[in-house]
């Protein structure tokens, strides 16, 4: 009984221990080049639309070739 009591005490202080190192951290400084691909990404998602239009133009025009071509 006094042997998991023991552990019991042990397991929770170094938890106790390992959430105050975690607070006394100080906080990362966000990285630039992280922002300018969020940034880039961003652009990528709001030109999706016209991507995809011209990827389909660009499918039926190869639908026409191989159909002349055949």
């Amino acid at each position: 009984m006094k042997t998991k009591l023991l552990v019991s005490l042990c397991i929770a202080a170094a938890f106790a221990v390992v959430i105050a190192l975690a607070q006394a951290q100080e906080p990362t400084k966000p990285d630039p080049r992280i922002d300018k691909l969020l940034q880039q990404n961003e652009q990528i998602l709001k030109n999706q639309s016209t991507i995809l239009e011209k990827l389909e133009k660009i499918d039926q025009g190869l639908l026409q070739v191989r159909r002349r071509t055949s």
